[in-house]
């Protein structure tokens, strides 16, 4: 969203000044961005909370975290949507490197930020767990002056016993079996996520005026797809691991 000068100031303030920002390049607007026409060049630059986009003298934007759902790289140059009116904003960055950077870069800020509301909605569940044990700690203060109704508490508080054991046992199986998927899967050589443990992969080898992108889809590491992911490895060949499923990316 475009902010005027001094709430720009503010919001970058709030990311850590000059020190918070994670990565800086100048990009080219191409589309997307409200008021500004494609063809105008800014500074293009990643703090903890958000992607702001400064043109000297002219509009600032700025972009929250938890608004973007999706970025990528398309056709060299990067693409991020949003939950927003802007929809799809387009930057070209005239430097591949660059582009790559700022493309982990916002991939690393939306993976923090997930975590961070993950963690948000763990402490929720653990307030609302206290305040349900201490209404049954009251509930059962009142029924042990009624004795009529023991027998029908217990009766319930039985079955909560047994739901909750058999919800942790369904929890337990299914982590062991998460883990002898990946032993296994890291026995037979076959490439996989390390955030959401997919499959389904692309990497994408960057040579020098060249750029390939090959898909990899549960597959083991060998012949074809063994020699494109063994290109990770090479000096002469960079190149990133994107997961299909999740869209994190990385350099093996």
């Amino acid at each position: 969203m475009m902010l005027d000068k001094e709430k720009f100031k503010i919001i970058k303030q709030d990311g850590g000044g000059i020190l918070g920002i994670k990565f800086s390049t100048m990009a080219t607007h191409e589309y997307g961005l409200d008021s500004l026409k494609s063809g105008t060049i800014g500074n293009l630059f990643i703090m903890s909370n958000g992607v702001f986009f400064d043109v000297a003298f002219g509009n600032k934007y700025f972009f929250e975290i938890n608004i973007i759902k999706d970025v990528n790289i398309t056709n060299g140059k990067l693409c991020i949507s949003t939950n927003e009116e802007d929809g799809e904003i387009i930057f070209r960055i005239k430097k591949e490197q660059d582009l790559n950077k700022i493309y982990n870069e916002v991939i690393k800020r939306m993976c923090i930020a997930e975590d961070v509301e993950n963690l948000k909605l763990e402490s929720k569940s653990e307030l609302k767990k206290a305040e349900k044990e201490n209404r049954e700690i009251q509930f059962e203060k009142i029924m042990a002056s009624n004795p009529e109704v023991t027998i029908h508490v217990e009766t319930q508080s039985s079955k909560q016993v047994s739901h909750k054991k058999t919800f942790l046992e369904k929890k337990k199986e299914e982590s062991q079996i998460k883990k002898e998927n990946i032993i296994e899967m890291k026995k037979q050589g076959i490439a996989f996520c390390p955030k959401c443990k997919g499959t389904s992969l692309t990497y994408v080898e960057h040579h020098k005026k060249l750029s390939i992108g090959r898909a990899v889809t549960g597959g083991i590491l060998a012949g074809e797809a063994g020699a494109i992911l063994g290109g990770l490895s090479s000096k002469k060949v960079k190149g990133m691991v994107k997961c299909l499923n999740c869209g994190y990316s990385w350099k093996k």
